[in-house]
């Protein structure tokens, strides 16, 4: 595992850790993590400060692509480019805190791994590639880039919902109290 610590390094390049994991930790008031090149590894874990968030501001490619152990983002989440966010091996990729991304796109792929989203608002699209599990947890979700409605496949819910666009749902498994507004 390759830990950074605060201050995290704004002009880190890409980070390769084989089949190590990734884990990026900023402390403090404000503090970001900034991805601005690829990260690889087996798995992935970035928390940002008090405040701070996960800058994800690639766009040329993949941004972080791992090999099975899955990705954790522990914070909100800021798209500053189109992201693409990729496990291998089928590891579950969990966004743990709000995304906004502006007019920028955000992919997940990780095969039959599980996704876990907590509201993304963007003017962009977001693209759920998955055949595993998907859970919306409460939050805000307004994404216009794509189609309208927005479709969601089959998704477990908990949570209160607001929803910002037309939005069709496949199956829906409520998994505890869910209030969509």
């Amino acid at each position: 595992m390759l830990p950074f610590r605060t201050p995290v390094p704004s002009n880190l390049g890409a980070i390769a850790a084989g089949t190590g994991g990734v884990t990026l930790t900023a402390s403090g008031s404000g503090a970001d993590v900034t991805l601005g090149s690829t990260v690889s590894g087996n798995s992935f874990a970035a928390t940002a400060g008090t405040s701070g968030a996960i800058r994800l501001n690639d766009g040329a490619a993949t941004i972080v692509t791992t090999s099975g152990g899955g990705q954790s983002y522990n914070s909100p989440i800021t798209l500053l480019a189109d992201a693409t966010l990729s496990d291998t091996g089928n590891g579950a990729i969990s966004l743990n805190g709000q995304v906004t991304g502006g007019a920028n796109s955000l992919t997940l792929s990780n095969g039959t791994g599980a996704q876990s989203l907590n509201g993304v608002t963007t003017s962009g699209d977001l693209v759920l590639a998955t055949t595993g599990t998907v859970t919306l947890n409460g939050g805000t979700y307004t994404i216009t880039g794509g189609g309208d409605p927005y479709v969601f496949g089959a998704v477990t819910t908990i949570g209160t919902f607001t929803f910002g666009m037309n939005t069709n749902f496949g199956a829906v498994t409520i998994a505890g109290n869910t209030i969509i507004d």
